[in-house]
């Protein structure tokens, strides 16, 4: 529904979340990370490649794209990621592995 001129507006859950449309600068996405240590339950990457915590409890927004089975190099090796993208505020891309409970339950329901 567009709501004024150059705004889109959706529906979610939690009410209504504008989208700037036009030109502009692209919007960076930030990788978020399932924490598996400390208080937080999710974290992005610094430039540095240090974990920054995020202490929000859920991550809201409208799934737009997945990339399964992604080959990735880490600091271990090579593994298998899956890449989900979820429209909100800020774009985020979810990065998770195989041993993550969601995605072992999203692929068995797929």
């Amino acid at each position: 529904m567009f709501s004024r001129l150059g705004t889109l507006t959706v529906a979610c859950k939690r009410g209504l979340m504008d989208i700037k449309l036009g030109f502009g600068t692209v919007p960076k996405a930030q990788y978020v990370f399932v924490s598996r240590e400390g208080d937080a339950c999710w974290y992005s990457l610094s430039e540095e490649g240090k974990q920054v915590p995020i202490y929000e409890k859920a991550l809201t927004g409208l799934i737009t794209g997945i990339e399964c089975n992604k080959s990735v190099e880490t600091q271990y090796g090579l593994t298998y990621k899956t890449d989900l993208a979820i429209l909100a505020p800020t774009p985020c891309i979810w990065a998770f592995g195989k041993l993550i409970v969601f995605f072992q339950e999203f692929t068995a329901v797929a």
